[in-house]
């Protein structure tokens, strides 16, 4: 018994100190995994120097999209392209001690990460907060990003202000669940004449990945209040729903701006609600790849295309814009419309002119069209002046009203027959 008592503690320390060597490894596969996985090549890996109980990383993640961009380079004061995200993180090799919403747990790996804006110089600008991390017993993996309130001069007069900031997010085993929950304070960029003023702001999202590798779930963007030197809104609201059932998915999005203020603009909201049934789910999956990895693989074959849109369209979607409200200087741009597929419908033109119903109400503020008709190209002209011919202009107070329906080849709007060719 006590040879046996003296194997087994000796394998146990052997465990020990072999485990950490191990996690180490296969935390590095994990991270390069994920820099493959990500859409683009915007994602790179600078280093990884792997040792028995902990590693040091360093990412680098480039920024492409123009408007980050220009906020990048108003933090690091330089123009230009360049900028990037540098993400430096040290991981501590597991099985080690930590929580797990408020009970204890044993993570396989604990990492504290910093962040920073990386000029075209060269030069490292740090940013606020730090994001610890840890990949769980379970293989899934914790992000909690934390930020205390701080002010900081930018140069140029500029001076960066935010309050106290925490996101947490989970990502189930193999990718296949998100759950975010989100505060973030209050933040100011101003100088001695005028400011931007963004938030507070929450984030929440509870997603699942579907069998056709669709994102199901609930999620809810809220902004207190945006401020920019000549526009202001209250509340923004963007909620999003993705449901998939018997293979077929239905998507809803409504997004709320309260109390928009600029020029010509005096407290009016905007609302767009916009709700879509029966869309083949692995098709719709399809579409999806093939927009995040476009124009990288080159243009999607027209037989291919066709195929998928003959896929997207079996079930016999349907479309229904719910609310259209948005405010202009001379008046409100509204609408509703539903327009359903009969399933099995085709891609030909002859198919969709049979297979496809629809109706919509739209009110134009009459200044739009004018502008367009005195300003626009000679194609644009001959548009409205056709428009105006057919009566699908028609006056109502300071807006044109166009109501229109469609079926079977016939449409119809405001109460004329206009002729649709069907081939």
């Amino acid at each position: 018994m006590k040879r046996l008592a003296k194997i087994l503690l000796l394998l146990t320390i052997l465990l020990i100190v072999a485990l950490p060597g191990a996690v180490g490894m296969i935390a590095e596969r994990q991270h390069d995994r994920l820099a493959m996985q990500l859409p683009g090549d915007q994602l790179s890996k600078e280093s990884y120097e792997r040792g028995w109980f902990s590693s040091q990383s360093r990412y680098r993640y480039r920024i492409d999209d123009e408007r980050l961009t220009e906020l990048a380079a108003t933090i690091t004061r330089e123009t230009g392209d360049g900028h990037a995200l540098v993400v430096d993180s040290k991981l501590y090799h597991g099985p080690v001690p930590a929580l797990a919403g408020g009970r204890a747990a044993i993570a396989w790996t604990d990492a504290e990460s910093s962040l920073a804006l990386l000029a075209p110089s060269g030069q490292e600008v740090p940013l606020p907060g730090a994001l610890r991390s840890r990949v769980e017993a379970d293989g899934s993996s914790v992000f909690v990003y934390t930020a205390e309130p701080e002010s900081r001069q930018l140069g140029n007069e500029l001076t960066l202000r935010w309050e106290e900031m925490r996101v947490y997010a989970e990502v189930g085993r193999n990718a296949t669940m998100l759950e975010v929950d989100g505060e973030i304070g209050q933040i100011t960029l101003e100088d001695n004449d005028t400011g931007i003023v963004f938030g507070p702001a929450s984030i929440r999202a509870d997603q699942v990945q579907s069998r056709n590798k669709l994102w199901t779930g609930d999620s809810a963007l809220q902004i207190d209040a945006v401020r920019l030197p000549e526009f202001e809104t209250g509340t923004i609201t963007f909620d999003t729903r993705i449901r998939e059932v018997d293979d077929t998915a239905s998507y809803a999005v409504e997004l709320r701006l309260r109390d928009v203020r600029g020029p010509g603009l005096d407290g009016d909201d905007l609302h767009i609600d916009l709700y879509m049934e029966r869309i083949d789910a692995a098709a719709l999956s399809e579409v999806i790849e093939l927009a995040e990895s476009y124009p990288g693989n080159g243009p999607v074959l027209m037989a291919d295309r066709d195929a998928l849109f003959a896929r997207l369209l079996r079930p016999g979607p349907a479309l229904r814009l719910r609310t259209l409200k948005i405010p202009t200087p001379d008046a409100d741009i509204e609408g509703t419309a539903f327009v359903t597929v009969e399933p099995g419908t085709g891609t030909a033109l002859s198919d969709l002119g049979r297979g496809v119903a629809g109706e919509t109400t739209l009110y134009l503020p009459q200044a739009i069209v004018h502008d367009a008709e005195s300003g626009g190209p000679p194609e644009v002209r001959e548009a409205i002046a056709l428009m105006r011919r057919f009566r699908i202009l028609v006056p109502d107070g300071n807006r044109y009203r166009i109501e229109a329906d469609y079926a079977g080849g016939l449409l119809t709007v405001n109460g004329f027959p206009v002729p649709v060719p069907v081939f």
